[in-house]
């Protein structure tokens, strides 16, 4: 398991063939977060996601812990079923989001 310090600010995670789950704990001054041709990844979580064993890839209680993210990109990341949970983000949730990109 990786541990991510809390004052991280850039996170960008490429190519890793067998990463099935991210569990990031709470990072509150990550700005921008890009992850690439994961393409096993099944799941992202943070510390107490409560959604993370009903099947969500990205859930609103994982990303209410980005509250500073501006940037979220998620490119060839083979096993994310249902994509609608990301664009169904409560307004409010993310303030300072400027650029949201998923594509395959």
């Amino acid at each position: 398991m990786v541990s991510f310090s809390p004052n991280l600010k850039v996170l960008a995670l490429e190519s890793f063939s067998k990463l099935k789950e991210i569990n990031f704990g709470i990072l509150p001054k990550l700005k921008i977060l890009n992850l690439k041709k994961l393409l096993k990844l099944s799941s992202i979580a943070s510390n107490n996601d409560e959604n993370v064993n009903k099947g969500y890839f990205f859930s609103p209680s994982t990303i209410k812990n980005f509250h500073n993210l501006k940037q979220l990109h998620i490119i060839e990341c083979g096993r994310m079923e249902d994509r609608r949970e990301v664009y169904d983000l409560p307004n409010g949730l993310v303030p300072l989001m400027i650029s949201l990109a998923i594509y395959d």
